[in-house]
């Protein structure tokens, strides 16, 4: 569903997805607002709007009276920097774990320090280059940060894709 498609065209593609002929239904943010399918699982943002408004619009397809759903949102470091602590807040908001290279962009800290971000909170140490004051807590497991927690499926690692062509 888009905007250069035709109404007559937009309307069929929703009712193929509303009656299970369609299994997903691929939109721009024309299907943001105002549309209620009930059962939506799961929703891919590709690229983030401009707005936590309207990212809230598109994530709240899914979940809707009472049901748990999924949004999965691809991050770019270039142009969703300014989202960064908007999402986070939303995040929390909703009692969700927030990724660490997340909270540094959100902290401004950006991409090429993300993954020197050892501490929960805290600043930057500018004479040692670490990050500090929030540490991790006593027997806090920090190997594998599993940020997409949950039934979701197991997404591997580099490797295996190995089958691919």
């Amino acid at each position: 569903i888009h905007g250069d498609r035709l109404q007559r065209e937009r309307e069929e593609a929703l009712a193929d997805f509303k009656s299970g002929k369609a299994h997903i239904l691929v939109a721009t943010s024309v299907a943001a607002r105002g549309l209620d399918i009930p059962e939506v699982m799961h929703v891919v943002n590709y690229d983030l709007p401009a707005s936590i408004d309207e990212y809230v619009h598109r994530i709240g397809r899914t979940g809707r009276c009472g049901n748990l759903g999924k949004a999965t949102s691809f991050f770019s470091a270039d142009s969703d920097q300014p989202m960064a602590h908007h999402l986070v807040k939303v995040l929390k908001e909703a009692s969700q774990q927030v990724p660490d290279w997340l909270a540094a962009h959100a902290c401004g800290m950006g991409a090429g320090d993300a993954g020197n971000f050892s501490g929960r909170f805290g600043g930057k140490d500018i004479r040692r280059g670490k990050f500090g004051g929030g540490g991790d807590r006593a027997g806090e497991s920090r190997s594998g940060d599993n940020w997409a927690s949950g039934s979701g499926a197991n997404i591997g690692t580099v490797n295996d894709d190995e089958g691919w062509d």
